[in-house]
C-alpha cells in the first residue's frame, strides 16, 4: 500500500533541499534556484530552476513557505517579457517556458500570483491556432505557421495537473488534447518517453469516452517495468527572441524524468490496473529514494531542479493509484501479468505448454483420455468425442505455431545463462 505519511515525507525533504540553497541575486533584491540543487558553489538563477522550487516547496508547506525573493524574482522577470533585450522577452518567447511558469504559479496557489496567472493564461491561449496546437514560439506577431506537439503537451499539462477535477479544465485545452491525440493517430513519436508525456497529457484531461482506441492501445503498451526506467522525455527547440534591434536564435530543451511521466500516465483515465500497480511500485521506491539522498538523482551525478519538481507533481498523483493495490492485483501481477523471469517461467511452464501442445496436435485422443481419467470432462453424446479431438489438434498446432518458437528459445537462453 503507498504510504501518504511517507510520500510527505519525502516532498518535505526535497523542499528542504530547495530552501538551504536558496541563491540571492546580486541585483533586484531578488532570490531563486538554478538548473541544478545542492550543486557546490552553484549562483546560477534561472526560470526553470525557480519555478521548480515554487512548486516543490509549495507541495510540501503551501505557498506561505515559498521566499518572497522568489515570488518578486518571478514577477518582475513576466513583467519584462516585452522589453527588448532583457531576461524575461528571452525567456517568454519560449511557449514551453510560458507553459511551466504557468504550471508553477497554478501550482502554488500564491495570492501574489493571482493577477499574473489571468494574463499568462490569456497570452498562452493567444499561441494556439486554430487546429488545437500551440506554436512553440511567438515574439509579438512573428510565430511558426504550424504547431509543436510537446510546447501543446506541456500547455495541457499545465491545467490538467493543476485542476481540481477535469470538469474544471477549460474547453481550449480539452480541445488541444483532442487536438494532440487526433495527431498522435497520425504520426506516434519515436521517441518513447516523448510519446509517454503525450498521452499523459491526454489522459490527464480527457475523460475515457472520449479517448480513442488507438491513444488506448498505446497507454497499456506503456507499463512501466526495469527495462524501460530510462526512458525519459526530452525535447529541443531552436527558436527566435528579441534583442537590441534584432531578433537572435536560441536552442532550448526540456526534460521530464521517465518515473514522473510513468507515474502521471498511470493516474490518467484510461490506465488498466496492473499499469497502475506498477506506477505505485515505481513511487514508493521514489519515496525511499527522496527520504535517504534528500532529492531525487536517479542515475545523475546532480539533482536537476526540473526533475526535483516533476517528481513532486508525480508523487502528489500517486493517491489516485491506490485503489489498484489489492491483494487480487498483487498476485495476478506477479503470477498472470506476465511470464515471470526465474526457473517456473522461463524453463519448467514453458517446457510443461509445449508438452500439452503437442501431445493435443499429435495424438489428441490421449490427451482427451488424460483429461477423462482425471475427471475434468465427462462426454455425454457419442459424437462429443470426435468433435473435441479436432478442436483439441487445432487448438494444439495453433498454440506450437504462435508461441513454440519464442517459448523454446526462452528456455534456450535460461539454461544457457546458468551454465558456466
Amino acid at each position: 500500500m503507498f504510504d501518504e505519511a511517507q510520500k510527505n515525507r519525502a516532498v518535505e525533504r526535497l523542499a528542504d533541499s530547495f530552501l538551504q540553497d536558496i541563491r540571492t541575486l546580486s541585483t533586484g533584491g531578488h532570490a531563486g534556484w538554478g538548473q541544478f540543487v545542492s550543486q557546490p558553489q552553484g549562483f546560477q538563477v534561472g526560470l526553470y530552476g525557480t519555478c521548480s522550487g515554487i512548486i516543490t516547496v509549495s507541495a510540501a508547506y503551501g505557498h506561505d513557505r515559498i521566499p518572497p525573493k522568489a515570488v518578486s524574482y518571478l514577477s518582475d522577470l513576466w513583467q519584462e517579457r516585452s522589453n527588448t533585450g532583457t531576461s524575461g522577452a528571452r525567456n517568454f518567447a519560449l511557449t514551453a517556458r510560458r507553459a511551466f511558469f504557468l504550471l508553477a504559479i497554478r501550482y502554488s496557489g500564491h495570492p501574489a500570483f493571482a493577477q499574473l496567472m489571468v494574463d499568462a493564461e490569456r497570452e498562452l491561449k493567444d499561441r494556439m491556432l486554430s487546429d488545437g496546437l500551440f506554436v512553440s514560439w511567438q515574439v509579438d506577431h512573428q510565430r511558426p505557421t504550424t504547431g509543436d506537439e510537446f510546447s501543446t503537451a506541456l500547455a495541457i499539462l499545465a491545467y490538467s495537473l493543476t485542476a481540481r477535477e477535469q470538469r474544471y479544465i477549460p474547453q481550449h485545452i480539452r480541445y488541444a488534447a483532442e487536438s494532440l491525440q487526433k495527431r498522435m493517430e497520425g504520426a506516434t513519436p519515436p521517441n518513447v518517453g516523448v510519446k509517454k508525456l503525450y498521452l499523459a497529457a491526454v489522459t490527464t484531461t480527457l475523460e475515457p469516452k472520449y479517448i480513442s482506441r488507438h491513444t488506448r492501445r498505446l497507454v497499456q503498451l506503456s507499463r512501466p517495468d526495469e527495462r524501460n526506467r530510462d526512458q525519459d522525455s526530452s525535447y529541443f527547440w531552436d527558436y527566435w527572441y528579441p534583442k537590441s534591434d534584432r531578433l537572435v536564435s536560441r536552442r532550448d530543451y526540456f526534460h521530464v524524468p521517465s518515473d514522473a511521466v510513468d507515474i502521471l500516465l498511470a493516474s490518467g483515465s484510461v490506465s488498466r490496473q496492473l499499469q497502475k500497480l506498477a506506477a505505485i511500485d515505481l513511487a514508493t521506491e521514489d519515496v525511499t529514494t527522496a527520504i535517504n539522498r534528500g532529492l531525487y538523482y536517479y542515475g545523475r551525478e546532480l539533482a536537476a531542479s526540473n526533475n526535483q519538481a516533476w517528481m513532486v507533481i508525480a508523487l502528489s498523483r500517486a493517491r489516485l493509484l491506490s485503489e489498484a493495490d489489492t491483494r487480487f492485483n498483487r498476485f495476478f501481477s506477479r503470477y498472470m501479468g506476465g511470464i515471470p523471469e526465474n526457473a517456473f517461467g522461463s524453463l519448467i511452464l514453458p517446457v510443461i505448454f509445449l508438452f500439452i501442445a503437442a501431445i493435443a496436435s499429435a495424438v489428441p485422443n490421449r490427451l482427451l483420455e488424460l483429461l477423462q481419467w482425471i475427471g475434468l470432462i465427462s462426454p455425454e453424446t457419442p459424437g462429443w468425442w470426435d468433435k473435441m479431438a479436432v478442436a483439441l489438434q487445432a487448438m494444439g498446432l495453433i498454440a506450437l505455431t504462435a508461441w513454440g518458437e519464442s517459448l523454446a528459445k526462452r528456455s534456450v537462453s535460461y539454461v544457457r545463462s546458468r551454465l558456466p
